[in-house]
């Protein structure tokens, strides 16, 4: 893999078209208490807002990720951002191509428009700030390694976890690939 160095800032001029960031990603968890649990122990920065949580990194005020309660454990809807002048030409693309555009979803505010776009994702395209990665930032919880390089847990019948009680879960190394009771 080819790792991409430097930052080449877009443009919303000679006439380009497109989104420029992923705002955020939410997820729907049947409990958003064990949801908050869970990505506090592992290091995210977690704040109650209204009936779910607001997943963000130390020191940064973007909430990259949010969590509310459903029914089961799915990806919500993913947001992406785009600049103001280029909204109403990408609702009109998008419209063109034969999608249907939706309502948000109830208790969510949008300065955008919704859709279901191939995949089945409900998707949000707002006007947003351009996102990017301040590169690796360290845990709070735990010393070391980014949090992207800790290992798995699973329980015994090979199902993630979120419980780190060595009494219901197990730690999954590099060197095994399936667990067993």
């Amino acid at each position: 893999m080819t790792a991409i160095r430097g930052h080449i800032e877009p443009s919303a001029k000679g006439g380009a078209l497109g989104i420029h960031s992923l705002d955020q990603f939410v997820l729907s968890v049947p409990d958003a208490s064990v949801a908050e649990k869970f990505y506090s122990d592992f290091g995210l920065d977690v704040h109650r807002d209204g009936n779910g949580l607001a997943l963000k990194t130390l020191g940064n005020a973007h909430r990259w990720g949010g969590v509310i309660e459903g029914a089961r454990k799915r990806l919500h809807h993913l947001s992406f951002g785009c600049y103001a002048e280029d909204l109403p030409r990408l609702k009109t693309r998008i419209e063109g191509n034969g999608i249907k555009l939706v309502d948000p979803p109830p208790g969510l505010e949008s300065n955008g428009f919704w859709f279901f776009g191939f995949d089945n994702i409900l998707t949000e395209i707002k006007v947003a700030n351009k996102r990017k990665s301040n590169g690796h930032r360290r845990c709070r919880a735990r010393p070391g390694p980014p949090c992207a390089s800790w290992p798995m847990w699973v329980n015994r019948a090979g199902s993630r976890t979120s419980s780190f009680s060595p009494q219901t879960s197990i730690r999954r190394s590099s060197s095994t690939r399936r667990t067993s009771a």
